[in-house]
């Protein structure tokens, strides 16, 4: 019975040892909100940073875009949104003329018109 309940006692001992651990581990999470806080800092500070960087990326993109948006292989639908998303964001009056070429090739009429009374809206607007 002795190394019954010397067993029982070790155990219990590391038992209330892991506890105390885990107590103490659970007092280290409490203050690691700190650390936390200084990294929502952080991207905070840097994302200022490369907003202007991504106004010059995205120049970079358009002025390598506009020039082969033209050629790009693609059905006559696809280039025609292609070309409208491109447009869209630069509102290069160019762009609607290469949308009005990809309709040329859109096999399904009703979709053709809806594709060519685009390129007509875009134009009023931008007359207006």
């Amino acid at each position: 019975m002795d190394e019954e309940a010397e067993l029982e006692r070790a155990l219990a001992g590391i038992a209330n040892a892991g506890m105390e651990e885990g107590h103490h581990e659970e007092k280290k999470h409490e203050d690691a909100p700190a650390p936390k806080e200084a990294p929502k800092t952080e991207p905070t500070h840097v994302s200022s940073t490369p907003s202007g960087d991504l106004g010059r990326v995205k120049n970079d993109v358009l002025a390598d875009l506009r020039p082969i948006i033209g050629s790009v292989k693609l059905p006559a639908e696809e280039k025609f949104e292609l070309t409208m998303r491109v447009y869209d964001v630069t509102k290069d009056g160019g762009m609607l003329e290469v949308a009005y070429e990809a309709t040329k090739g859109i096999a399904d009429d009703g979709k053709k018109a809806d594709s060519l009374l685009r390129v007509i809206n875009e134009i009023d607007q931008t007359s207006k």
